[in-house]
């Protein structure tokens, strides 16, 4: 009872979203549109709430799904954004554009 708790305390309870988060939220769309170009990737579609199909308290809420080559066979997946805004990160990747393009 006490994990089911915590698990409603933080998804429920968070009043606003960090500077970071917000930085990272807007971060997606080029990401995800860098992610479909990927040679490996066949289709990427972005997507809203999945729920499964007999069990619909069961359900996930991806940036996306995609489908894309493994073992030359087709395989569809989930996909999770996540990205870095700190300022070394930053730096880093602006540095790593200049030296490469």
């Amino acid at each position: 009872a006490k994990e089911l708790e915590s698990l409603f305390t933080s998804w429920f309870k968070r009043f606003k979203s960090s500077d970071a988060m917000k930085q990272g939220t807007l971060n997606e769309i080029p990401t995800a549109e860098a992610f479909a170009l990927e040679p490996f990737i066949c289709e990427f579609f972005e997507v809203g709430l999945l729920e499964h199909k007999r069990l619909q308290y069961v359900a996930v809420s991806p940036d996306g799904v995609a489908t894309f080559l493994h073992n030359d066979e087709v395989v569809v997946a989930c996909v999770e954004i996540k990205t870095r805004v700190s300022e070394t990160t930053q730096t880093a990747a602006l540095e790593a554009l200049e030296a490469h393009g």
